[in-house]
């Protein structure tokens, strides 16, 4: 009994920190060679969560002999700023990605970066495309390493962020564990 109460309250406790990693995915494309500032789009915070991003990618016109392009990943209260590029190697940024290889024809896999980011509670995340440079008649194609499954038009680049949300635990769930535990222990004793 006491053995069943204590790992219910270690569950009660442990279960909003784990969650299910979510894909953000977003193909671009049109953009002028040189262009800046091209798009950006917004992983929603949600209250009493933390954003935590844990791979980049991207995918499609980004070969070794494609141009650049650049994303980054920002969070709403600035906690983090960083950046991604995979291309011919001209552009500096936070991490440097290899360049993506053929799928199929001008089908093109992705390339992708272990990263660990995690955004303050209550934050959003802005995802921005922030540069491109010579568009080669390339396009994501072909599934990614979570088994999704990509032909995007020609002359398009994808980004790719894999995020969780992470609950924060309030100061009185802590506060029932160590109670919990704390009366189990003295009944232990008693004994």
């Amino acid at each position: 009994m006491q053995k069943t109460l204590i790992l219910f309250l270690i569950a009660i406790f442990l279960c909003p920190v784990f969650a299910a990693p979510l894909l953000f995915t977003q193909y671009g494309n049109g953009a002028a060679s040189g262009a800046t500032n091209i798009a950006s789009w917004v992983i929603s915070g949600m209250s009493g969560y933390k954003i935590q991003i844990t791979k980049i990618g991207i995918g499609g016109d980004s070969s070794p002999a494609s141009g650049d392009n650049i994303f980054s990943a920002t969070s709403s209260s600035s906690n983090f700023s960083f950046s991604w590029v995979a291309g011919q190697q001209t552009n500096s940024a936070t991490y440097r990605l290899a360049g993506t290889t053929v799928v199929s024809g001008a089908g093109y896999g992705f390339t992708y970066r272990d990263v660990d980011y995690t955004s303050n509670i209550n934050d959003s995340v802005t995802i921005k495309w922030d540069y491109h440079y010579d568009w080669d008649g390339l396009y994501a194609y072909g599934t990614d390493i979570l088994g999704n499954s990509y032909s995007d038009p020609a002359s398009s680049v994808r980004v790719w962020v894999l995020y969780e949300y992470i609950a924060v635990p309030e100061p009185a769930s802590l506060m029932m564990l160590v109670l919990g535990c704390f009366g189990l222990l003295l009944k232990r004793i008693k004994k």
